[in-house]
């Protein structure tokens, strides 16, 4: 470009170059004018809308400002609202969950795939599996159960609920009542709450009631039939021989007094268990008792030649109970060892103290017990020899009432035997009462 001024300056003669120079500079001065005279119409333009426009400035901030303080209000309550929710809701949470913790029942939420999404502590106690194991598992692999997986499924492929008694081995067998209510929730998923009842307790019973039934129906059916055979049999004309007569009366009182034994021990079994604590509660002299005791059974000690060695002492340490029923415990336990004792054999009794407990011990060298029937002897018309039980009188109820008796008054009951034909040590504990 440089190259291209040059080659025009030099092509153009001298006066009309300076033509040109005067005409620029000319040119050059009216746009300075030109400039000048509009910068300032500008310059008052910008002024008046400046004035202006603050003014509407400020309207419009005032108006920003009152807009943004009233969404600030908003935004301020929705964050109260949300956080009173959000604290309802923990509170609700805290609520469910006390109240799923204290339920005895068991508590499970099954999804539709049959994985397990919430169990509560008494259902995780009831199947024997941890709670943090459960979730999120499968029912069959935790429960391991056929039936709880069909009731599961069929609560599932139903709207109805349903309900089943199933055994489980936790390991120990159980029997649960399950519930299982489906219900769908907003997703469309389709789950299921189940409920466990522990019915263990209720079969129990229930088989204890029925073995009682059937003990007592049992019992009375054994002496009645012999009474009835003997009434025919002297109504058949035996009467009319004396020596016959005599015997079957004798055997008629013996089956009589054994009715009237076994009635008397189930009323006196049935009382005692109607009763949550003992008639009397005082201090029992256990030596003056037991004193009492032997003394009511000297005849049968004296028959059988026993030897009886008593070390408790009278005035001794106090027992706390009702000492009628104290002394029921002894009769029963005392009788016992008088009638299973061999002739010519020892039965020593005696006591010792220990930790606020008297614990009170009948020995015997009588035919001892077997190790498999230790812990049956208490149970009601339970025998270790039947037939030689009832052929010495026994209800098969005595050592049932002396359970329930010391029960009632706090102790605890047992029985120790080195095997058979080696005797046995029963034995009972009793709170003592501090007379100082």
């Amino acid at each position: 470009n440089e190259i291209t001024k040059e080659a025009i300056t030099e092509a153009l003669p001298a006066g009309t170059q300076l033509r040109f120079f005067l005409a620029a500079l000319v040119l050059a001065a009216i746009v300075i004018f030109a400039a000048v005279v509009q910068g300032k119409r500008y310059q008052s333009r910008l002024d008046r809308l400046s004035e202006v426009g603050l003014s509407k400035q400020g309207s419009e901030i005032k108006r920003t400002s009152d807009e943004f303080s009233q969404l600030n209000r908003h935004v301020s309550g929705m964050a109260r609202d949300l956080e009173e929710r959000v604290s309802q809701l923990e509170r609700e949470k805290i609520r469910l969950t006390a109240m799923l913790e204290s339920m005895q029942e068991g508590l499970l939420v099954i999804g539709e795939d049959k994985n397990i999404l919430l169990i509560n502590s008494a259902a995780s106690r009831i199947l024997g599996i941890a709670v943090e194991r459960a979730t999120g598992h499968s029912l069959l692999q935790i429960a391991r159960n056929a039936d709880l997986e069909a009731l599961v499924d069929e609560a599932l492929a139903s709207n109805r609920g349903g309900s089943r008694e199933i055994r489980f081995f936790k390991p120990e067998e159980i029997f649960l009542r399950v519930n299982a209510v489906p219900y769908r929730v907003a997703s469309g998923e389709r789950q299921a709450v189940l409920v466990f009842h522990d019915v263990t307790e209720i079969h129990r019973l229930e088989n204890v009631r029925r073995e009682f039934v059937a003990n007592v129906s049992h019992e009375l059916k054994t002496p009645l039939t012999s009474l009835q055979g003997f009434i025919e049999t002297l109504l058949a004309g035996a009467w009319q021989k004396p020596e016959h007569t005599r015997r079957f009366l004798g055997m008629m009182e013996e089956d009589s007094r054994r009715l009237s034994r076994l009635i008397h021990d189930l009323l006196d079994l049935s009382r005692i268990e109607s009763q949550e604590r003992p008639e009397r509660r005082e201090p029992i002299d256990l030596g003056q008792i037991t004193g009492r005791v032997l003394s009511g059974l000297e005849s049968q000690i004296v028959q059988k030649k026993l030897t009886i060695t008593n070390t408790i002492p009278i005035g001794g340490s106090k027992a706390l109970g009702d000492p009628g029923a104290i002394e029921q415990v002894l009769v029963n336990l005392l009788e016992n060892a008088v009638k299973f004792t061999p002739e010519g054999g020892s039965i020593e009794v005696r006591s010792k103290a220990a930790e606020g407990a008297v614990r009170v011990e009948v020995q015997d060298n009588g035919p001892g017990i077997p190790e498999g029937s230790l812990t049956r002897v208490f149970e009601r018309f339970y025998r270790v020899d039947p037939a030689r039980s009832r052929e010495m009188g026994g209800t098969g109820l005595g050592l049932s009432i002396v359970k329930h008796i010391v029960d009632q008054h706090g102790g605890s009951v047992g029985v120790t035997s080195p095997g058979v034909d080696r005797g046995s040590v029963f034995f009972f504990t009793l709170p003592l009462t501090d007379l100082s």
